[in-house]
This record gives structure tokens, sequence and C-alpha cells, in this order.
């Protein structure tokens, strides 16, 4: 069995960083402003990974707008309570991280051995 934990590049307890999309729509990351822009391609690892995500979809469903600068203020978005309960650590802790912060941040700690492994294209 493996357990995996976020090694996130742009957000740790010392800074965060968001991605602005060219349609104002502040994303935690590129990987999510990545797949916000292949929305429409169904094929994206990247759209799957952001569909796959109940919490996100939901999210999206209920307001639409809720990351959108010319509904609200960069403030009012990063203060959203999705950045500081599901895309920040106590997401990452828990038993259902995000898909797409698993898949292109996760750390993968194989039990046995101890050994941490990572997808990361960005390392």
């Amino acid at each position: 069995m493996r357990k995996c934990k976020i090694d996130c590049t742009v957000h740790n307890m010392n800074s965060r960083e968001f991605e602005i999309t060219s349609d104002g729509k502040v994303w935690p990351c590129c990987y999510y402003a990545n797949a916000w822009d292949a929305r429409s391609d169904p094929e994206s690892t990247s759209t799957q990974l952001y569909n796959a995500d109940p919490v996100m979809v939901a999210l999206d469903k209920e307001d639409p707008t809720w990351n959108l600068l010319s509904e609200h203020g960069l403030d009012e978005i990063v203060d959203h309570e999705i950045y500081w309960t599901h895309l920040w650590y106590p997401g990452w802790e828990s038993d259902n991280p995000p898909p797409l912060c698993v898949e292109e941040c996760g750390v993968y700690i194989d039990e046995l051995s101890g050994k941490e492994t990572t997808n990361s294209r960005l390392d």
C-alpha cells in the first residue's frame, strides 16, 4: 500500500501563489489553469482529473463565477473557503485530496521501504 502527501511547489506555509487565466479566472496553480483552459477537450488528462474532483465540480455548478475577477475582488477569491479547506493542507492531508494535486504534486511513500517518489514535472 502506498500513501500520498502533497508537495506543492507554489503553496506552502510561507507563501502562496495563484495563476490567472486570460479570461480572468484565479486558480491555485498552472495545473488548474491548464485544466480550465483544456475543459473543451475531454481527452485531456488535466480535464479528466479536474472533473474527477467532486468538490470542484459541485462548486462550479453552485457558483460558476466563484473565481472570476470581473465578479469578485482578488482578495475575496483567494480567501474563498475552497482555497483554505480543499486546495491546501486540510484537503491535501484528508482521505480524499484533490485528484489534480495528487497527480501533479503527490509524493508517494512506500510503507515498507519508506522511499518517496513523485510524479511532478516541476522537479
